[in-house]
């Protein structure tokens, strides 16, 4: 159960739909929920918070996962996954 009900698509506003149809177009249609639910009621967080995740999923350097789920500890991660600053 959430803490926040998600607004029923009858009760946004029309900059709350074109959201709403923009996350859910990329991740399987429908109403947006878990934390793109609250994201909705503020689109233009959501709009921000979405162009950050496009930037984090293609504009950076850290490799993609290694089929054990962690990443190459050469390429500034350790083998738990979390990052650590490396030099330049």
């Amino acid at each position: 159960m959430a803490r926040i009900d998600p607004i029923p698509r009858a009760q946004m506003t029309a900059e709350q739909i074109r959201v709403n149809d923009a996350i859910t177009g990329v991740r399987a249609g429908g109403q947006a929920g878990g934390p793109f639910a609250i994201w909705v009621r503020d689109p233009a967080f959501a709009e921000i918070a979405g162009e950050f995740g496009i930037y984090l999923r293609t504009k950076t350097t850290l490799p993609p996962r290694t089929p054990s789920g962690t990443r190459r500890a050469d390429h500034g991660a350790q083998l738990d996954g979390t990052v650590r600053m490396v030099g330049p």
